[in-house]
């Protein structure tokens, strides 16, 4: 899991509906990321200007169900004597930036203006605001199994050592399953080529797994249709710390002897899904558009793709048998250390 931190920018609005019958509205915002809630000055009349930076703390991904990471601004009408009304709310979704911003270190939303849905579901003004992900490093979960570990052991009241042993059994439970990944289209992508149109191709990797999707000839950056499946063999949980990850690169097919130019990559991660499925037996990620990033680390187009996991067989590992040498050897040793330890620790009481 990845921490980071989030920096709202909010600059302004314009054309904010006004539920006051009498005299103008007091604006304010109160911007809602999970369970974390910042509340913007009040400003005045329909087109406030707040000027106003908010931070965030971030987990990403977050554990439990794979749920759309987004931000809440809910625009409010301050009132005196009743109860604050409701002007209106936009809804910016996250999930890229933050995949981006844990890959890259940092991502970032420009300013921009979203519009305003009020309580009867239409469109009603806009925000002007910025997001900007930044990525602080990995949280870390102590194993209490495989490897060596330090650890303090009291063997009597007059002596303490540090001893560092290898943990001689683990007990380790692989999921095994298929993943699907359902590649539908893209559009906007960026033209690298001088002359012509894009001849624009998928590379769908995940870990040491790599596929490719038919080059669609002529499209440029066009709506790009494939409409192809691609199934990968997954094993979950990895032996390392790596997040799971679905990675898309799209490539523009050279012609003659020009080498394929790349136009782009986007990000998938995949370890909430895996969670899932392991779980219930089958996960997945509906089909929806993800943008591109492409080399100059900016958004060019979008490809729309959709995910499932199916979870085939559970494989349990079992216990090393004893007559391994090495468990063996470890074993005496550890044991030899603590009938020497006490030993000591025994003389050293007799002497006094």
């Amino acid at each position: 899991m990845s921490i980071g931190i989030m920096d709202v920018t909010l600059v302004g609005a314009r054309g904010l509906k006004n539920a006051d019958f009498l005299g103008k509205i007091d604006p304010y915002v109160l911007i809602q990321y999970k369970n974390q809630e910042r509340k913007s000055r009040t400003g005045q009349g329909s087109a406030p200007v707040w000027n106003e930076k908010f931070r965030f703390k971030v987990e990403f991904p977050n554990k439990g169900k794979i749920e759309q990471q987004k931000l809440v601004l809910k625009i409010m009408d301050r009132d005196t004597f009743t109860r604050d009304d409701f002007l209106g709310q936009t809804t910016i979704y996250l999930k890229e930036l933050f995949e981006t911003g844990m890959e890259e270190g940092k991502a970032e939303l420009n300013t921009q203006k979203y519009r305003v849905v009020s309580a009867n579901q239409t469109y009603h003004g806009e925000i002007n605001v910025g997001v900007t992900f930044t990525a602080q490093g990995e949280t870390n979960n102590e194993q209490d199994f495989g490897g060596w570990k330090e650890s303090t052991f009291y063997i009597s009241s007059k002596i303490s050592c540090n001893i560092s042993f290898l943990v001689i059994f683990q007990d380790t439970e692989m999921t095994t399953g298929i993943m699907e990944v359902t590649l539908v289209g893209a559009r906007d992508l960026k033209n690298t080529d001088c002359f012509g149109k894009i001849d624009p191709y998928v590379l769908v990797q995940y870990k040491n797994q790599e596929q490719k999707s038919r080059t669609v000839r002529g499209h440029g950056s066009h709506p790009v249709l494939w409409n192809e499946k691609f199934r990968f063999k997954v094993e979950f949980p990895d032996k390392g710390n790596e997040q799971p990850k679905l990675v898309l690169k799209l490539m523009d097919r050279g012609i003659f002897f020009a080498p394929d130019g790349f136009l782009g990559r986007t990000t998938i991660y995949l370890k909430e899904m895996f969670e899932i499925g392991m779980e219930d037996g089958k996960a997945g990620i509906n089909t929806q558009k993800y943008r591109v990033v492409s080399a100059n680390r900016t958004y060019h187009g979008e490809i729309k793709v959709g995910i499932t996991f199916t979870t085939k067989v559970n494989q349990f590992n079992p216990k090393p048998p004893l007559s391994n040498n090495l468990n063996y050897f470890n074993l005496f040793k550890f044991k030899h250390f603590l009938f020497m330890t006490m030993f000591f620790d025994l003389q050293e009481e007799t002497a006094d």
